[in-house]
């Protein structure tokens, strides 16, 4: 049997999120999306309301 490495793969596709939050002292000045990939977090979008 193959090592469990040996039978990754990567696809590259589009993952929509939704998200429902509450603020107690008014809105962000930014909102981010970060993945963490096992090396750490990587940003993937920013967005200024």
């Amino acid at each position: 049997m193959p090592d469990a490495g040996d039978m990754c793969t990567q696809a590259i596709l589009e993952i929509n999120y939704r998200a429902t939050v509450t603020f107690e002292n008014g809105l962000p000045d930014t909102v981010s999306v970060s993945h963490d990939s096992g090396d750490g977090l990587n940003p993937v979008t920013t967005a200024t309301p």
